[in-house]
């Protein structure tokens, strides 16, 4: 039976990889594979040095490496292997090579370090992830040609391959996906997700006051969470253990002896209250939006144009109003001109998201809290396991506080 342990990029610290000793040392199972991000900020330093080289970006990353080298205590033959590992990094961007490539190194460089400093070997990730027309793969039969060879494996999250053999990416916080994958294929009964917050909490302890660790929630709720834009997990990573019935343990790198939470297929009532900020909303109104045809078709072809993503959409007779994650006030304003050209519009930036996720949420109970805010946009999920209120970023904090306060600690 394989075990899958996955450390995000806030884990990749001597800290992290002390823990990660301490479970081989004292497992109980045989096999294990140990899935690793790169470290925290460094895979933003690598996609800005794909758009634009600059020798002080690169230097950020391989100094942030060499640091927590150093501070394992690496040897310095040890450190010249890592050396050697940079300038191929810098030759490949000195060289124009393949981007995905270049963006991928940070969980190269990762595993790498861990590699040397417990040594076990480090399986490329390319040859054990594969993209296919509808989606990512575990080869499943490269682990068992290995059996009784390779009881620890580290591989690097994120990055897996095409048919032809060509780096690919899986989308972005895609370790998580990558460690639900491998745990799918080889039927573990459990995959542990290291990060550092104790599991999932009932809110943002850093917006809500008396936010509570949730102990248990159900993977139709995790993968709610993910859409709301909770950081816990990747929205695609739920899928693959839910599909097996794997439990995922999401713990705390620097609180192991937390509970966590863990999610699995048991139902529970525990509400979850969420923000997304740095939201804008738009309202854009036409008296010929009425028992008319193609006018979402041509609002939306404006906003795709541009590359703007649209995240939520309500409608009524006359207004269609809309969010997007995306801040860029210059392609906000250019969407916003073209938008004018036809029809009344009112954008407005830096908004917040606040979603209420459950089983069983008390509608009643919540308009009632929220009727006394002005609230720009309400959504109801096709999944009915969340409802979304669009705020502005005054008030946002106070309302999630009093929905917690009442729908959550009391």
């Amino acid at each position: 039976m394989w075990e899958i342990y996955k450390f995000g990029g806030t884990s990749i610290t001597k800290t992290g990889f002390d823990l990660i000793k301490h479970i081989i040392e004292t497992r109980d199972t045989k096999n294990i594979v140990i899935v690793l991000s790169a470290m925290d900020t460094v895979t933003n330093r690598l996609i800005s040095l794909t758009e634009n080289y600059c020798e002080e970006n690169y230097q950020a990353i391989t100094n942030k490496y060499s640091n927590l080298a150093k501070n394992l205590g690496l040897d310095q033959s040890k450190l010249s292997i890592l050396e050697n590992e940079y300038s191929k990094l810098k030759h490949l961007f000195l060289n124009s090579g393949d981007n995905n490539l270049k963006i991928a190194y940070g969980e190269i460089l990762s595993t790498l370090i861990l590699s040397l400093y417990i040594d076990y070997p480090v399986i490329d990730s390319r040859l054990i992830i594969k993209k296919l027309n509808n989606g990512f793969i575990c080869v499943r039969d490269f682990f068992f040609k290995y059996t009784g060879e390779l009881n620890i494996i580290i591989m690097q999250g994120f990055i897996a391959s095409d048919k032809e053999g060509k780096t690919v990416l899986l989308s972005r916080g895609g370790s998580d996906t990558t460690a639900t994958l491998v745990g799918n294929a080889l039927d573990s009964k459990k995959v542990f997700i290291y990060t550092d917050v104790d599991g999932v909490l009932s809110s943002d302890p850093r917006l809500v006051k008396n936010a509570k660790l949730i102990n248990t929630i159900n993977y139709n709720i995790a993968q709610e969470l993910a859409s709301c834009g909770a950081n816990i997990l990747h929205p695609y990573s739920i899928q693959p253990a839910k599909d097996k019935n794997i439990e995922l343990h999401v713990k705390n790198t620097y609180n192991p002896g937390s509970e966590g939470t863990i999610i699995n297929s048991q139902l529970s009532k525990d509400m979850i209250i969420t923000n997304e900020s740095m939201v804008t909303i738009f309202h854009i109104k036409t008296v010929n939006m009425w028992n008319n045809y193609g006018f979402i078709y041509d609002i939306f072809k404006d906003f795709a144009d541009l590359g703007v993503l649209v995240t939520i959409i309500t409608t009524s007779q006359f207004v269609l109003s809309c969010t997007t994650p995306c801040n860029n006030i210059e392609i906000l304003e250019k969407l916003k001109s073209k938008l004018l050209t036809k029809y009344g519009v009112q954008m407005i930036i830096d908004s917040n998201i606040i979603s209420v996720v459950g089983n069983s949420i008390a509608f009643d109970t919540l308009f009632q809290i929220v009727k006394r805010y002005h609230i720009h946009i309400t959504h109801f999920s096709s999944s009915n396991l969340s409802i979304s209120f669009i705020v502005e970023k005054d008030v946002y904090k106070s309302l999630m506080n009093d929905i917690h306060d009442i729908m959550v600690t009391n």
